[in-house]
């Protein structure tokens, strides 16, 4: 897709800094990082959200992300977060589906988990929604 930031960084057209990459994933520095060691996941198949990609490169994208979390416990992190998000009303601004992976160090000071204002008081009417 010629205006998609990504598939551009894929065919070489914009460049990037490339972490690794394989048959069907690639992991780049993020250009904008929130922290430190702030990377970017994704398909070399153009899906706009994560619900369109197909099979294998669902595929690719776990293997890239086990090579990942291998080398990042290698160089001592002690984990990372994995944060997408996946539409518009989510807040994705790059309409190509990716993830972001912040590298963790125990006490680092990072809280990555949305603070939530409300907890909701009644779940059943979701569940009844959404199960199949």
């Amino acid at each position: 897709m010629k205006d998609c930031v990504f598939c551009n960084i894929i065919s070489k057209n914009l460049k990037s800094n490339i972490i690794h990459e394989n048959k069907g994933a690639i992991i780049i520095m993020s250009d904008n990082p929130e922290v430190e060691g702030h990377m970017l996941v994704f398909a070399k198949k153009h899906f706009p959200t994560l619900e369109l990609a197909d099979q294998s490169s669902w595929y690719y994208i776990g293997e890239i992300l086990n090579e990942l979390g291998k080398r990042l416990r290698s160089k001592g992190y002690d984990g990372y977060n994995l944060l997408s998000a996946n539409g518009v009303a989510a807040g994705q601004s790059v309409k190509h589906f990716h993830f972001h992976v912040i590298p963790r160090k125990k006490n680092d000071g990072i809280n990555a988990w949305p603070n939530f204002e409300t907890k909701p008081n009644n779940t059943s009417d979701f569940f009844e929604k959404v199960k199949f």
